[in-house]
């Protein structure tokens, strides 16, 4: 297209000057919009089917992403590209350019419509669509938001009474995030920021996805999930800006930070800081984060409650935490798959040391190798036999990691 070749021919500092002019004098007599809005996602409203579309030119073309798990096609966001989006039986010319500078990527759009309200109008239809849930988790990755219904499905399967934790530990963060979900008039009443904070801190296997699925189950609130700040063509500064900024948007909502020490680095720790707890207002978020490693997060995320207000520590789950994983395990499988007493015995006292994640793995093979043997061999012997391997494999990957570090148990989950 004409329009493309001659206008990133110039240099890319007056390309989008020369843009809004040439749109203007092409369209005398109608309103010319530019917009460098993340929330404007045209062809995400379009695929919705909130609007219909037909592309006039395409220039430069380029496909970045594998389709993710909710597109079953390929998806070319960032490319020059003229379109003409129909929506409420209006027409509008939705021009993309994208630049780059610095090493980002910058995606300016200019819509152009037939008055200045009807454009402003299109334009934050097209913006409050795509900055809402409606039924998926909204994925933070790569410099942009996507939505998965996958992970929303995960989080409805689950529930605080699918894991191994005492009642009274149960009751208290159930209690404890309905007492936030329900309590804006309360905070408002006392002039207390409706805002909470929930870290989970331990080794890995040790279930704090499976809580932190659990604690949003709980609230039934939209959820954005960050995967990374970091984007392919922006910074670490930039992302925890937008995620914060939609956030806002979106409340009442959750904000996952899951593996918190891999999100941040030092150079950009007081960007989040800022955000949490700086001058911006975040009514309405309940931010639940999680780390492996809590000697690499900076004390101010750990010590100051205004940040995080509740901090979980996940150890290894003690024999009471075991036998009942073992316990319900056996209640759950056919009669054929179930371990005697005495064996379940065995299993609590042998385990010592085990994650979840490792019980869940000995449970599993234990079914497996079973089935395989065509029964030929007792689950008790199947079962038996696993846990020596186990062990012995845990013992020699433990040879080649640096010890953990001994904390007080306090809380054990599956």
């Amino acid at each position: 297209m004409k329009f493309f070749d001659e206008l990133l021919a110039l240099h890319e500092q007056v390309v989008l000057f020369e843009a809004q002019k040439r749109l203007e004098a092409l369209h005398p007599n109608r309103h010319v919009l530019h917009t460098y809005s993340d929330l404007f996602r045209h062809l995400q409203f379009v695929h919705e089917k909130q609007a219909t579309l037909v592309t006039r030119a395409e220039h430069g073309a380029l496909v970045e992403d594998w389709p993710n798990d909710d597109c079953s096609d390929i998806t070319r966001d960032l490319v020059h590209r003229w379109d003409t989006v129909t929506w409420n039986e209006q027409r509008f010319e939705v021009i993309t350019i994208t630049l780059r500078a610095e090493g980002n990527t910058h995606r300016n759009t200019f819509i152009v419509g037939d008055t200045v309200a009807q454009t402003r109008k299109f334009f934050l239809a097209v913006c409050d669509w795509c900055a809402t849930t409606r039924g998926a988790v909204l994925v933070y990755a790569d410099g942009h938001f996507s939505r998965s219904t996958t992970l929303q499905e995960a989080i409805e399967k689950t529930s605080l009474d699918d894991l191994v934790l005492p009642d009274e530990l149960r009751a208290s963060l159930r209690d404890d995030v309905h007492r936030f979900i329900n309590g804006r008039e309360l905070y408002a009443k006392h002039k207390v920021a409706w805002k909470r904070g929930l870290l989970l801190i331990g080794p890995p296997g040790n279930g704090k996805t499976h809580m932190l699925r659990a604690l949003i189950a709980e609230t039934k609130w939209p959820v954005l999930y960050v995967k990374a700040f970091q984007g392919r063509h922006s910074d670490l500064s930039e992302g925890i800006g937008r995620v914060f900024a939609r956030a806002r948007r979106a409340a009442p909502c959750v904000v996952v930070l899951e593996d918190l020490d891999c999100l941040i680095d030092e150079n950009n720790r007081s960007v989040l800081l800022n955000e949490l707890d700086g001058f911006a207002e975040n009514e309405g978020i309940l931010v639940l984060a999680s780390t492996n490693h809590p000697e690499k997060l900076d004390r101010s995320l750990l010590d100051r409650p205004s940040r995080f207000d509740r901090k979980l520590n996940f150890a290894l789950p003690a024999p009471a935490e075991r036998k009942k994983f073992l316990e319900k395990w056996r209640s759950s499988v056919e009669p054929a798959l179930r371990i005697s007493e005495g064996v379940l015995t065995h299993l609590v006292e042998g385990t010592h040391g085990f994650t979840f994640a490792y019980l869940k793995e000995l449970t599993l093979s234990a079914m497996l190798s079973f089935m395989e043997r065509h029964e030929r061999a007792a689950i008790d012997d199947v079962t038996l036999d696993l846990l020596a391997t186990l062990k012995g494999e845990m013992s020699s990957a433990r040879k080649l990691l640096p010890p953990l570090p001994e904390g007080e148990r306090r809380i054990s989950l599956s």
